[in-house]
């Protein structure tokens, strides 16, 4: 049974601090009208964690956790300085929850290349050194906490096509790395949504839930816009009008007997949050069709 939730993000809540960014609590609101319970509670500073456990329970809703972005090719004094790696665990252990999605920040170096691996610049020497490090010990302070620690590979990041997570999960076999897979993510890498479900089924720990319109896609890279730009013009949809197979999506975690969280994700930008639950709904309706009786809310 796959346990279906709701983020933020699709509302286009990715910066706490964005002018443009729905109320915290018109998305709680919508995100209880929709009939999910569970959700991923967006960037660290967007809901009060002093209130965000008593918030979450008058609308009978749960956290699962939240992301957490960060360029791990930094210096680890680079990522003390950003100073948002404690309050985000903070976060999550105040509101209940116990995910912690790690993803690179998104670059303009690879999102210049986002899609294309023949033409990405891979880490090397240092920055691979360092990258390994900053995950190793985030995932330590997480631990000590208590909470679950995936990986996010993402477009736009130094974690995206197949053999850079090939590197990452062989790097750190030995401190038992989950990943965070996302359907769109992983479509627009080149790589099928369903074959990588069944290929790292023993290190899958949370499913985002994602579309993608691949004629925005090739109209953004045309026109060399960047990553954030790109979500604007709308490369992300509602699932069921984009390129991903939902169906296939529902039988491969059915014949890996996945019983975890799938975080239903549409990014937008914050100015066009406007039918985000229309959406949303939009997008269940299409899941629930693919999955059938294999869901839960």
């Amino acid at each position: 049974m796959t346990q279906l939730a709701a983020s933020p993000v699709s509302w286009g809540i990715d910066f706490a601090e964005h002018p443009d960014n729905t109320p915290w609590q018109v998305v709680l609101d919508e995100i209880a009208q929709s009939g999910l319970r569970d959700l991923e509670l967006g960037p660290v500073g967007y809901i009060p964690a002093a209130r965000v456990r008593e918030e979450l329970r008058r609308r009978g809703l749960r956290a699962l956790g939240t992301w957490l972005v960060l360029p791990l090719s930094a210096s680890r004094e680079e990522i003390d300085a950003i100073g948002s790696v404690r309050p985000t665990l903070e976060l999550i252990a105040a509101s209940g929850g116990t995910h912690v999605i790690l993803i690179d920040r998104p670059c303009d170096e690879r999102a210049s290349t986002a899609g294309r691996p023949s033409d990405a610049r891979r880490l090397a020497g240092d920055e691979r050194d360092r990258f390994l490090h900053n995950v190793s010990e985030i995932a330590t302070l997480a631990r000590e906490r208590d909470l679950d620690v995936t990986f996010h590979p993402h477009t736009a990041t130094f974690v995206e096509f197949e053999d850079e997570v090939e590197w990452l999960l062989q790097e750190t076999a030995a401190e038992g790395l989950r990943l965070c897979l996302d359907t769109a993510h992983l479509s627009w890498a080149g790589m099928d949504p369903a074959a990588s479900l069944r290929r790292y089924a023993p290190v899958l720990g949370h499913v985002h839930l994602k579309d993608l319109d691949r004629s925005r896609v090739a109209h953004a890279q045309a026109q060399k816009l960047d990553f954030w730009k790109a979500i604007a013009a709308g490369v992300f949809c509602p699932i069921g009008a984009g390129c991903v197979s939902f169906q296939s999506v529902a039988d491969a975690l059915q014949e890996i007997g996945y019983a975890g969280a799938a975080t239903i994700e549409q990014d937008r930008a914050p100015a066009d949050a406007g039918p985000a639950l229309a959406q949303l709904r939009a997008s269940i309706a299409h899941l629930e069709r693919a999955f059938g009786d294999r869901l839960s809310r």
